[in-house]
């Protein structure tokens, strides 16, 4: 992520995560956090000057109802 900023306002504005820790990110103080699924750390966050130029950045959520998700997801603007 190149901007931390605006990672928390999509996981945790959009997408309602709640962070389990935050901390510092190579000389960024508060430039990471860990987010949780299953009341268990499950996404870490951090900025980093070479975001975005790897091709195997992946993220998965197991959801019971995609469609509930997704109509969640898009009236939350994402």
């Amino acid at each position: 992520m190149s901007d931390i900023g605006r990672a928390v306002a999509f996981y945790e504005g959009k997408l309602g995560l709640r962070a389990l820790q935050s901390g510092p990110s190579a000389n960024i103080a508060d430039g990471g956090r860990v987010y949780g699924a299953g009341g268990v750390p499950a996404l870490n966050v951090y900025q980093s000057v070479t975001a975005g130029k790897s091709p195997a950045t992946l993220a998965t959520w197991y959801v019971d109802d995609i469609d509930q998700i997704v109509d969640e997801l898009v009236s939350s603007g994402v």
